[in-house]
């Protein structure tokens, strides 16, 4: 199973605003799946795909997840 994160997880991992993350995503074409959420479809980002500033961060909130399942 690949780790996918949405905008508002990525942001508050980065420290920016959800909305900063998805026009960065957009721009950049951050590869993603939709996946069903409140209102439609939801993209969540890939973790392999993300640009290396995010990674860092990301990587510690993946660590954070696991170990709480």
């Amino acid at each position: 199973m690949e780790n996918t994160f949405t905008a508002k997880q990525i942001a508050a991992a980065v420290g920016v605003n959800d909305r900063t993350i998805r026009t960065r995503a957009n721009k950049d074409k951050w590869a993603s799946v939709l996946k069903p959420g409140r209102g439609g479809q939801i993209p969540h980002y890939i973790f392999a795909s993300l640009p290396s500033d995010c990674l860092l961060y990301t990587s510690d909130a993946a660590d954070e997840r696991s170990s709480v399942d």
